[in-house]
């Protein structure tokens, strides 16, 4: 079947599927863009529905660039006032650079990430093949860009920003950043969906692919989770835009969104203006009773509380996807127990010691699940009764990350060896060239936050993108752009 870019294609993409005149234009280019490397090594070696995929997010990123609808310069702005340049990898000649007109680097950059996106695994920026198509891209955008219709549409979209006075109309464009957007949409949203419609079911007692558990596990993601090649919230990414556009004020609002999950509230009185609920931290949530005209005086009467997520918005709590009413003072109390009885975190005597001996540093490094388990013991403070057969018992060259005295400890195993650090006997025992990638790049390896503490205080220097370290161009290129690898392949998890 032969590679086609179609209209739709390009509708999908668009804020809540929007439809413009120029749409048949760039659907036309990107099908250029996909004629320009029919007879190329890239052709024979990639996937078809890939290069599609590469042809739509190119054609789109045209549109965005020559309308300077707000989304590549947010994506630029946020990356220079992170690490000092426009772009990961490719250098350019920032006092030339202007993120309203099309650049090679950037289409690079673009078709890396889609690859890796694709592939799951992590990508050298200079692939030969990448190299190829970006080259052709780049002369078909090249060729149109004096002559390219520019979406007013999209422009105004972003300048108006009428959604922003509604929250469900809000929600809907951050959920179109999340599902849709070519720059932050990416394949872990199909897990995350899943995870997130099982949590729902599992909550608010919904069947399997419920609708209603469908339209809260979207509700909930968007706030609840990274996008992006930058890892930041849609929020976030938002707020980026309507900078980018000179809508400050509505940046502001954005930036300022404050979400909380799907937990048990107690009712704690109603009259005709609100509803005020607490949650086990003993918050006070006053909501308005706008969000909830179908709910009766009588029927509140008769309920204890709900099982609800909210998220305020422009100075107000709003509901957020489904909730659901009934008894629930009994879970409301229970879990107050539980909290009470768990507490999460370090005895501070013991805290204040740990970093005392460890000259402030929250990483300490063991050879095995022993020494772990004498460290949780004797400096933790926890009694050897309380210590359960855990993974720790097979493991070797284990990380522990102690970031306060109100958090819990994370382990990392059989990473010991490639963090360099003066206290870290264990460094460059038993290594394996790319294992310092490795802890970078796999999700499940790591903690986030002992990742950043790690990348902070330059800790992996041996992390590269070849696996041959006398590959010095590799293993500085790895280097220089350490963060944003483990921003936008963590993402969530950074």
């Amino acid at each position: 079947m032969p590679l086609h870019v179609s209209v739709q294609d390009i509708q999908r993409m668009h804020p809540t599927g929007m439809e413009s005149t120029t749409d048949l234009y760039y659907a036309k280019l990107g099908n250029q863009l996909l004629k320009s490397i029919q007879r190329t090594e890239a052709k024979r070696e990639f996937d078809s529905n890939l290069l599609e995929i590469m042809a739509i997010k190119t054609a789109l990123y045209f549109e965005d660039v020559i309308c300077d609808s707000g989304v590549w310069r947010s994506f630029v702005n946020k990356h220079k006032a992170l690490y000092g340049k426009s772009l990961p990898f490719y250098p350019v000649d920032e006092k030339d650079y202007f993120a309203d007109e099309p650049h090679k680097e950037d289409i690079r950059y673009l078709l890396w990430e889609a690859l890796r996106d694709w592939e799951q695994v992590l990508v050298h920026p200079k692939d030969e093949l990448l190299e190829e198509i970006a080259d052709k891209f780049y002369e078909v955008l090249d060729a149109e860009f004096e002559k390219a219709p520019i979406n007013e549409g999209m422009r105004q979209f972003f300048e108006e920003a009428t959604f922003m006075t509604d929250f469900i109309r809000m929600r809907e464009v951050l959920q179109w950043l999340w599902m849709s957007c070519y720059l932050t949409e990416g394949h872990h949203k199909f897990d995350i969906a899943e995870e997130m419609i099982d949590d729902i079911c599992e909550k608010l007692h919904f069947e399997y692919q419920d609708p209603r558990a469908i339209y809260a596990a979207f509700s909930q993601m968007v706030f609840r989770y990274k996008c992006g090649p930058l890892a930041l919230y849609p929020s976030e990414w938002l707020a980026q835009i309507m900078e980018a556009v000179g809508n400050q004020p509505y940046a502001e609002i954005l930036r300022k969104i404050d979400y909380r999950k799907y937990e048990v509230y107690l009712l704690e009185g109603y009259n005709s203006l609100s509803i005020q609920l607490r949650n086990t931290q003993d918050e006070l949530f006053i909501i308005s009773m706008d969000g909830y005209s179908d709910m009766s005086p009588e029927t509140l009467r008769k309920t204890e509380g709900c099982v609800a997520s909210f998220v305020r918005f422009n100075g107000r709590w709003e509901p957020n996807g489904m909730d659901s009413w009934g008894n629930f003072r009994k879970a409301y109390e229970d879990i107050k127990e539980h909290q009470k009885r768990y507490a999460i975190g370090l005895p501070p005597k013991n805290y204040e010691q740990l970093m005392k001996d460890s000259g402030g540093s929250p990483l300490f490094y063991f050879r095995n699940g022993k020494e772990v388990r004498e460290f949780i013991n004797k400096r933790v403070g926890i009694p050897k009764k309380m210590m359960r057969p855990t993974k720790l018992d097979d493991e070797e060259f284990i990380v522990a990350y102690v970031p306060s005295v109100n958090e819990s400890i994370a382990f990392a195993y059989g990473v010991a060896n490639c963090v360099k650090d003066p206290r870290n006997p264990f460094y460059g025992m038993r290594y394996h060239d790319d294992d310092a990638m490795m802890l970078v790049a796999e999700t499940d390896i790591c903690d986030g936050a002992m990742l950043r503490y790690m990348i902070q205080h330059h800790m992996l220097p041996d992390a590269s993108f070849c696996e041959n370290h006398e590959d010095k161009e590799s293993l500085q290129l790895a280097q220089d752009n350490l963060d944003f690898i483990a921003r936008t392949v963590r993402r969530e998890k950074y």
